[in-house]
Protein backbone atom coordinates (compact mmCIF):
# COMPACT_ATOMS: atom_id res chain seq x y z
CA UNK A 1 0.00 0.00 0.00
CA UNK A 2 2.56 2.34 1.00
CA UNK A 3 4.76 1.96 -2.36
CA UNK A 4 1.84 2.38 -4.17
CA UNK A 5 0.94 5.85 -3.02
CA UNK A 6 4.77 6.65 -3.85
CA UNK A 7 4.41 5.84 -6.88
CA UNK A 8 0.76 8.02 -7.31
CA UNK A 9 2.86 10.91 -5.94
CA UNK A 10 5.89 10.14 -8.13
CA UNK A 11 3.44 10.69 -11.13
CA UNK A 12 1.42 13.10 -10.56
CA UNK A 13 4.90 15.81 -9.53
CA UNK A 14 6.69 14.33 -12.43
CA UNK A 15 6.18 16.29 -16.16
CA UNK A 16 4.14 14.75 -18.59
CA UNK A 17 6.56 12.42 -21.27
CA UNK A 18 6.52 15.10 -24.10
CA UNK A 19 7.65 17.82 -21.58
CA UNK A 20 11.17 19.06 -21.73
CA UNK A 21 11.47 21.17 -18.52
CA UNK A 22 8.69 21.99 -15.88
CA UNK A 23 10.24 25.42 -15.77
CA UNK A 24 9.11 28.42 -18.34
CA UNK A 25 11.74 31.34 -17.16
CA UNK A 26 13.15 34.04 -19.31
CA UNK A 27 16.11 36.06 -18.23
CA UNK A 28 16.38 39.65 -19.85
CA UNK A 29 19.70 41.42 -18.87
CA UNK A 30 19.60 45.09 -19.64
CA UNK A 31 23.26 47.34 -19.03
CA UNK A 32 23.24 50.79 -19.54
CA UNK A 33 26.97 51.92 -20.92
CA UNK A 34 26.50 55.90 -19.89
CA UNK A 35 29.80 56.67 -21.54
CA UNK A 36 28.53 55.33 -24.94
CA UNK A 37 25.33 56.29 -24.69
CA UNK A 38 23.59 53.25 -24.91
CA UNK A 39 21.74 50.21 -23.94
CA UNK A 40 23.07 46.52 -24.40
CA UNK A 41 20.73 43.84 -23.77
CA UNK A 42 20.65 39.66 -23.29
CA UNK A 43 17.55 37.51 -23.92
CA UNK A 44 18.10 34.08 -23.24
CA UNK A 45 15.12 31.64 -23.34
CA UNK A 46 14.99 27.67 -23.66
CA UNK A 47 15.03 26.97 -27.07
CA UNK A 48 12.18 24.77 -27.65
CA UNK A 49 10.06 27.58 -25.86
CA UNK A 50 11.01 30.15 -28.14
CA UNK A 51 10.75 27.95 -31.13
CA UNK A 52 6.84 27.40 -30.12
CA UNK A 53 6.79 31.34 -29.63
CA UNK A 54 7.97 32.70 -32.89
CA UNK A 55 5.70 29.74 -34.78
CA UNK A 56 3.14 31.67 -33.06
CA UNK A 57 4.54 34.37 -34.06
CA UNK A 58 4.86 34.09 -37.44
CA UNK A 59 2.18 31.24 -38.46
CA UNK A 60 5.94 28.77 -39.87
CA UNK A 61 7.55 26.55 -38.91
CA UNK A 62 10.42 27.91 -36.50
CA UNK A 63 13.57 25.72 -36.64
CA UNK A 64 16.31 27.71 -34.93
CA UNK A 65 19.18 24.70 -35.11
CA UNK A 66 18.83 24.63 -39.09
CA UNK A 67 21.49 26.86 -40.94
CA UNK A 68 19.65 26.21 -43.86
CA UNK A 69 16.88 28.85 -42.10
CA UNK A 70 19.25 31.18 -40.55
CA UNK A 71 18.73 34.43 -42.13
CA UNK A 72 14.72 33.84 -41.93
CA UNK A 73 14.72 33.12 -38.58
CA UNK A 74 16.70 36.09 -37.31
CA UNK A 75 14.21 38.04 -39.29
CA UNK A 76 11.42 36.75 -37.39
CA UNK A 77 13.41 36.84 -34.21
CA UNK A 78 14.00 40.13 -34.38
CA UNK A 79 10.01 41.10 -34.98
CA UNK A 80 9.16 38.78 -32.31
CA UNK A 81 11.38 40.69 -29.44
CA UNK A 82 10.88 44.47 -31.18
CA UNK A 83 6.84 43.22 -30.23
CA UNK A 84 7.44 41.60 -27.31
CA UNK A 85 10.40 43.64 -25.39
CA UNK A 86 10.21 47.34 -25.05
CA UNK A 87 12.45 49.99 -23.43
CA UNK A 88 11.28 53.51 -22.56
CA UNK A 89 11.98 56.40 -20.15
CA UNK A 90 8.65 57.51 -20.17
CA UNK A 91 9.92 60.66 -22.32
CA UNK A 92 10.88 58.55 -25.11
CA UNK A 93 11.27 54.72 -26.44
CA UNK A 94 14.59 52.99 -27.68
CA UNK A 95 14.76 50.93 -30.38
CA UNK A 96 16.42 47.60 -29.95
CA UNK A 97 18.52 46.93 -32.92
CA UNK A 98 19.03 42.89 -32.85
CA UNK A 99 22.83 42.01 -33.64
CA UNK A 100 22.56 38.48 -33.44
CA UNK A 101 21.89 35.22 -31.38
CA UNK A 102 23.86 32.17 -30.53
CA UNK A 103 22.88 28.89 -28.84
CA UNK A 104 24.25 27.57 -25.29
CA UNK A 105 22.85 23.74 -24.21
CA UNK A 106 19.03 23.73 -24.45
CA UNK A 107 18.70 28.14 -24.84
CA UNK A 108 19.39 30.61 -27.05
CA UNK A 109 20.93 33.72 -26.18
CA UNK A 110 19.74 36.66 -28.21
CA UNK A 111 21.76 40.12 -28.48
CA UNK A 112 20.11 43.90 -28.59
CA UNK A 113 21.14 47.14 -28.73
CA UNK A 114 20.09 50.94 -28.52
CA UNK A 115 21.40 53.95 -28.73
CA UNK A 116 20.32 55.44 -25.55
CA UNK A 117 21.37 59.20 -25.91
CA UNK A 118 19.11 61.68 -23.76
CA UNK A 119 18.43 58.39 -21.03
CA UNK A 120 16.71 60.04 -17.95
CA UNK A 121 18.34 56.82 -15.72
CA UNK A 122 14.70 55.66 -15.02
CA UNK A 123 13.73 52.74 -17.10
CA UNK A 124 10.58 51.34 -17.84
CA UNK A 125 10.50 47.63 -19.58
CA UNK A 126 7.69 45.73 -21.27
CA UNK A 127 8.29 41.99 -21.28
CA UNK A 128 5.71 40.21 -22.51
CA UNK A 129 8.06 36.94 -24.14
CA UNK A 130 6.38 33.72 -24.85
CA UNK A 131 2.85 35.15 -23.29
CA UNK A 132 1.07 34.10 -26.43
CA UNK A 133 2.22 30.43 -26.06
CA UNK A 134 2.90 29.63 -22.09
CA UNK A 135 0.40 30.97 -19.68
CA UNK A 136 3.08 29.70 -16.52
CA UNK A 137 5.59 32.02 -18.37
CA UNK A 138 8.06 33.79 -15.91
CA UNK A 139 10.05 36.57 -17.45
CA UNK A 140 13.30 37.79 -14.94
CA UNK A 141 14.75 41.32 -15.54
CA UNK A 142 18.14 42.59 -14.34
CA UNK A 143 18.69 46.04 -14.89
CA UNK A 144 22.53 47.16 -14.43
CA UNK A 145 23.45 50.73 -14.52
CA UNK A 146 26.33 52.71 -12.38
CA UNK A 147 25.61 52.01 -9.22
CA UNK A 148 22.69 49.85 -9.57
CA UNK A 149 21.88 46.09 -10.16
CA UNK A 150 18.43 45.14 -9.40
CA UNK A 151 16.56 41.69 -10.97
CA UNK A 152 12.68 41.19 -10.66
CA UNK A 153 10.63 38.25 -11.64
CA UNK A 154 7.39 38.83 -13.65
CA UNK A 155 4.82 36.31 -13.62
CA UNK A 156 2.39 35.79 -16.44
CA UNK A 157 0.52 38.16 -16.96
CA UNK A 158 2.56 40.71 -15.44
CA UNK A 159 4.27 42.50 -18.45
CA UNK A 160 5.68 46.13 -17.04
CA UNK A 161 8.58 47.32 -15.32
CA UNK A 162 9.95 50.16 -13.75
CA UNK A 163 13.25 50.59 -12.77
CA UNK A 164 14.45 53.75 -10.97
Amino acid sequence: MRSAFFVLVFLLFTPAAGERHPFYVSMTEIEWKPAEKKFEVAVRIFTDDLEKGLAAFCHCRADLGNPAKNAEMDKVLQQYLAENLLLSDGKQSFRLKFIGREKEEESTWSYLESDAAGFSGKLMVKNSLLHAVQPKQTNLIRFRKPGSDKTVQLQYPETVQEFP
